[in-house]
């Protein structure tokens, strides 16, 4: 296997060779008319006019989609900063949407982000769906090519600025709302709605929990729930270790930790096969080391590109987990190793484990060093 093929993430290997640029668009309103449709937003790039209120730019959106042919009901996740958060509070609060904020940082930590949230979306859509994205940040080739990949999982995609609401557009904003503004006061009031009402946050508080494993049969804590029905006992499981420092598992551990996997899973009712594999979050050492050290071992490792800030670094991890799920033909498990013990605190980890759980995918977070 060639140093490409042991290194490079499951995007990678799923794509073929499509490239986008952020000003081309592949037309959702023809093909897939009347398929589920959500716009994600980042009003930092597109941000509502001042004076005009946001309750009134939703309806103006979603009647200028209307006109061109998308009828369907069109969700909306928006992302904002300090700057937007009112505005984007607002929204929630009186429209029912979703409004994250977006990490700071790398000039290309937001867009990872909302890319996490897009895929989560086109796991749980209907089998074509519409896809429009909102952001004047779309130009590193990495974020294109994951919009490649969801247009090839059947999504209408269109990236802005192919289109962009005419209630957003800075040169027509005066005069669309100049009827229509709100009083200066209002988010100043007391009892507005986003004086009360706290603001989703873009990130989990807590740590995912970890299972600890015991020799003891009686007392070794379950993996996963008792299996009911044959084609539950046969579910694969795929152990992704996450290598969050220097310090690098030896072959011996990865193989132990597989062999001591598959012992738990026997007992706990599992049949199906198990595999595993790490994902190194910062990598520092050459690609090459991790062929020789680990890919002549029967060990296949992924390792995160070092462009990009901490969050960039942990959300490319969190698409490599949504790829996979996307890539499985039948239900599978999921046990993740990590060393951390605040392991996906910080993060979108939840919100991506209860997108799998959905997708008949069972998670589970061990501790490697505890789970003798």
């Amino acid at each position: 296997m060639s140093d490409t093929d042991e290194t490079m993430s499951v995007f990678e290997k799923y794509m073929s060779e499509i490239s986008l640029s952020s000003a081309e668009t592949i037309d959702p309103i023809e093909e897939y008319l009347n398929a589920d449709a959500c716009i994600f937003w980042d009003m930092g790039s597109y941000p509502i006019p001042n004076g005009v209120d946001p309750c009134f730019v939703l309806k103006k959106i979603k009647s200028e989609l209307a006109d061109i042919g998308c009828r369907v009901d069109v969700s909306i996740h928006a992302y904002g900063n300090n700057d937007t958060v009112s505005d984007g509070d607002l929204l929630s609060t009186a429209a029912g949407i979703k409004f994250d904020l977006l990490p700071e940082g790398d000039k290309d930590a937001g867009i990872f982000s909302m890319l996490v949230d897009m895929f989560q979306w086109a796991l749980k859509s209907s089998s074509t769906r519409n896809l429009i994205v909102l952001s004047k940040n779309m130009d590193n080739p990495e974020v294109l090519r994951h919009f490649a990949s969801l247009w090839r999982w059947e999504c209408g995609l269109i990236l802005s600025p192919t289109w962009v609401p005419e209630v957003l557009m800075e040169e027509t904003a005066h005069n669309v709302f100049d009827q229509n503004k709100r009083k200066a006061d209002t988010l100043a009031d007391s009892d507005h709605p986003s004086k009360t009402r706290k603001v989703t946050e873009y990130i989990s508080s807590s740590a995912a929990p970890n299972i600890f494993l015991d020799n003891s049969a009686e007392t070794m804590s379950r993996l996963f729930p008792i299996p009911t029905t044959a084609r539950e006992m046969c579910r694969e499981t795929l152990v992704l270790w996450v290598i969050e420092d220097v310090n690098l598992p030896a072959v011996t551990e990865f193989w132990s930790k597989h062999d001591e996997i598959t012992y738990a899973l026997l007992k706990e009712g599992y049949r199906g096969k198990v595999r595993i594999q790490g994902y190194v979050v910062n990598p520092k050492l050459p690609k090459r080391y991790f062929r020789d050290a680990y890919g002549d071992h029967g060990i296949t490792i992924y390792l995160n590109p070092e462009e990009g800030d901490e969050s960039i670094r942990y959300n490319r991890m969190l698409l490599h987990l949504l790829y996979w799920a996307h890539m499985m033909e039948s239900q599978s498990n999921l046990v993740v190793l990590s060393r951390n013990q605040n392991f996906g605190q910080g993060t979108k980890f939840d919100r991506v484990r209860e997108t799998l759980e959905e997708l008949s995918i069972k998670v589970a977070v061990l501790n490697p060093d505890k789970s003798r």
